[in-house]
């Protein structure tokens, strides 16, 4: 499996979680069950936006790699 597919379960899985707490927050009875499952949710809510950026930079690192060596076949050694 590749880093990509990996980081897109994740994203779903952190979303689902997010869903499920806020889907328990909104249940609670008890207003400090209320908020620590709305606390949860948008935790989970973050994780899956650190890895989709993740995802967003890796994408951005592996088509920038060609441009790269091409960069350092096409440069002067003598040039520092």
């Amino acid at each position: 499996m590749q880093t990509e597919d990996v980081y897109e379960e994740r994203i779903a899985r952190f979303l689902e979680l997010a869903e499920a707490a806020q889907s328990a927050s909104e249940r609670a009875a008890d207003i400090v069950l209320k908020v620590t499952y709305a606390r949860l949710a948008g935790q989970w809510v973050e994780l899956a936006q650190m890895a989709a950026r993740a995802l967003h930079m890796a994408h951005e690192a592996s088509a920038e790699a060609p441009a790269n060596e091409n960069c350092k076949k096409n440069r002067d050694p003598r040039m520092h």
